[in-house]
């Protein structure tokens, strides 16, 4: 609702903000940068929620950022750009943008580390300004405003319980994760990625925090699939170790079909809650394959 609010301001005062910044001799002032004053026009508005990569609505931005490709079949070398923001502190931050189709928008890997330094909630918000002086067109300013609002966090369901995974020492040593091809095909509908085409699919879980991670899919060989990207943000703020599980659920009201909830089983000793009974690896993950993974429907699970 808030991001349609955005929207609905914007389209009435858009026309009023460029005649302005067309007309409007620049601020000749001395002074410092002001925190609260950008040097700069505001171009859109919005939710900042809590994600380790952040996605703009394709209406929001589409005016203002560079052109990337919105077709898979289209050149590789415009699938991506990167821009540049400067916040209110002067630091700056390169994010490379991409168009994400399933949420209609642009998708900013690099929003993780920015995210954690402001340390931002699932209600907090952004402003996006174009700087005058601007350094180059894909240069931008940022400015977060905090809320004090409560999310209820997502809903997990034993009946909606997919299946779990193990991780290895391999799945912390590399930063990723396998997944049983049979669990993904059975469970993640419009994810089957052929095998060697080198394509990726991006997949949103939201924790039980009600935090959004946005992982890269990938197929790695004919019986698994492996997620890297994102999922290494997730695997370091969650302190992964040794012989936790994973648990992945359906979501009872997704945003799209790449839409799913992911909940963490610490290992016994580490002060995180239980773990589940046995180890999982039935589904075809292999062993010393990585990760292992087993459907797990109908049986009794520890809470975390």
């Amino acid at each position: 609702m808030l991001a349609m609010e955005c929207i609905l301001w914007l389209a009435q005062n858009g026309e009023q903000s460029k005649s302005h910044r067309e007309e409007s001799p620049s601020d000749e002032s001395d002074s410092d940068f002001d925190l609260d004053e950008p040097e700069g026009y505001l171009i859109f508005a919005m939710e900042a929620p809590s994600t380790n990569r952040l996605v703009i609505p394709f209406v929001l931005a589409s005016a203002h950022f560079p052109a990337v490709a919105t077709t898979e079949d289209q050149p590789k070398k415009n699938q991506y750009k990167t821009l540049q923001f400067t916040d209110f502190h002067h630091q700056d931050w390169d994010m490379k943008i991409e168009y994400y189709r399933d949420e209609h928008g642009y998708i900013l890997t690099g929003w993780q580390k920015f995210s954690t330094q402001y340390n931002l909630k699932p209600m907090d918000f952004i402003r996006i300004y174009e700087p005058v002086p601007r350094l180059h067109p894909h240069h931008f300013l940022i400015k977060v405003e905090k809320k004090e609002q409560r999310m209820d966090p997502p809903e997990f369901k034993d009946e909606n319980l997919l299946f779990r995974i193990k991780l290895d020492q391999s799945d912390i040593d590399f930063n990723r994760v396998f997944l049983a091809g049979d669990d993904v095909m059975r469970n993640f509908p419009g994810v089957e990625i052929q095998r060697h085409s080198g394509k990726k699919k991006i997949m949103r879980f939201t924790d039980a925090k009600g935090k959004n991670w946005y992982m890269d899919i990938m197929r790695y060989d004919e019986k698994k699939y492996m997620m890297m990207e994102g999922w290494d943000e997730f695997a370091k703020e969650k302190g992964l170790e040794v012989e936790d599980l994973i648990r992945f659920y359906k979501h009872v009201d997704p945003c799209h079909s790449k839409h799913f909830l992911i909940r963490i089983a610490k290992k016994r000793g580490t002060g995180g809650g239980p773990r589940l009974g046995q180890p999982g690896g039935g589904s075809g993950a292999g062993a010393g394959a990585g990760s292992s993974s087993q459907s797990y429907k109908g049986k009794e699970i520890a809470r975390d």
